[in-house]
């Protein structure tokens, strides 16, 4: 292994951050830990780690919110410019939906995806939505989940965190009707009528499920079953946060929420720190699945430093793919329909002689 100490522009994603526990869990997910001199700190807290083959800066914000979180990935972007994409981490409010077959439960994932009409991340409170185009969904119907396994591993390797961050149990997962508020002066719902719980039928494992759909961002707390059911009906949201919305006004960014409870006012926090975990586990899945820099990245992490000499550019595909060692390349040519006439010809003509002398290329 490379033992030459990372410098900035090695680090090419971003995890945000905004609590202790979701901190805790995401660097307890470190392959390997880096330590910086102070004056790469600044004003915001820092850590930094490997996650495979993936150098990642791990942003802890100074409070929730998504305009502080926006501040805050924005002063990231500027010391960290190699930066690709990032991933907020953490803890969420689910919004659980039998009628659609979305059978949320406290320690499950949601992940931010467009689900039909809305694009993955909606700002409720200010009526904006967000989008995202990170996702490796697939793996799941082929391998299924690792996020169990990881999570296991980081109780393992940092013994200290089990007795706060292991399973609470099935006996604690308690799901009301919508129209029944908590009673009693505690966050327990030992005072709570339990004939008022939804009926649900119990699960083979306490194995994470991962939902995919809208996330809700908003700068408040939701306590309210009532809100909670405005927006399922009117955003078909799974899950609500507090610090994403305006994070992808800034960069890409992937939204992972572990439900630490059901946005209502029954809410307490004995499933944060598990949910955080479950999280972070799906964090570190998600990037073992991303193989480290290849040529086509390259050319996003050099950015206005690479080359924009079409002929330059070609060239360096040409080198990539008559090189036998390499495995296939594709190659996605975005936004074509915006480029010069000029620039589409030369496109056409180089791809006409590179076909026509056939090559053996592995595009």
């Amino acid at each position: 292994m490379d033992q030459r100490p990372p410098s900035r522009d090695d680090y090419t994603v971003a995890c945000i951050c905004a609590r202790y526990n979701e901190l805790a869990t995401v660097t307890g997910m470190f392959d390997e830990k880096f330590d910086h001199p102070s004056q790469l700190l600044h004003q915001i807290a820092y850590r930094f780690g490997r996650i495979g083959p993936h150098k990642v800066v791990v942003v802890q914000l100074p409070e929730v919110g998504t305009n502080k979180a926006a501040a805050a990935v924005t002063q990231l972007k500027n010391e960290f410019r190699s930066v690709l994409f990032a991933l907020s981490v953490g803890i969420g409010g689910g919004i659980p939906n039998a009628t659609n077959q979305c059978d949320i439960r406290l320690g499950d994932i949601v992940v931010s995806r467009p689900m039909e009409r809305l694009p993955g991340v909606v700002q409720y409170d200010l009526g904006r939505s967000f989008g995202n185009r990170f996702l490796l969904e697939a793996l799941y119907e082929q391998q299924g989940s690792k996020v169990k396994d990881y999570m296991e591993m980081m109780l393992k390797k940092h013994t200290a965190m089990r007795p706060k961050y292991d399973y609470p149990g099935t006996q604690h997962d308690l799901l009301f009707r919508a129209n029944y508020e908590h009673r009693g002066p505690y966050s327990d719902c030992n005072n709570c009528d339990q004939s008022k719980q939804v009926k649900r039928d119990p699960r083979p494992n306490s194995n994470p499920v991962i939902h995919y759909g809208n996330i809700g961002s908003a700068n408040t707390v939701m306590m309210n079953a009532t809100g909670r059911e405005h927006l399922k009906e009117n955003y078909e949201v799974l899950c609500v946060e507090m610090e994403a919305g305006r994070i992808m006004d800034v960069m890409p960014c992937l939204v992972v929420r572990g439900v630490a409870d059901y946005t209502d006012s029954h809410k307490n926090e004995r499933w944060q720190n598990y949910a955080a975990a479950a999280a972070a586990g799906f964090m570190k899945e998600f990037l073992l699945c991303i193989p480290g820099q290849g040529i086509i990245e390259q050319f996003e992490v050099e950015r206005e430093k690479f080359t924009s000499s079409f002929s330059e550019l070609w060239d360096a595909l040409l080198s990539a793919a008559e090189d036998q060692n390499a495995k296939e390349i594709v190659c996605i040519l975005d936004a074509i329909g915006d480029c010069e006439d000029h620039g589409r010809s030369q496109l056409v003509n180089a791809l006409y002689k590179s076909y026509s002398n056939k090559r053996d290329f592995n595009l």
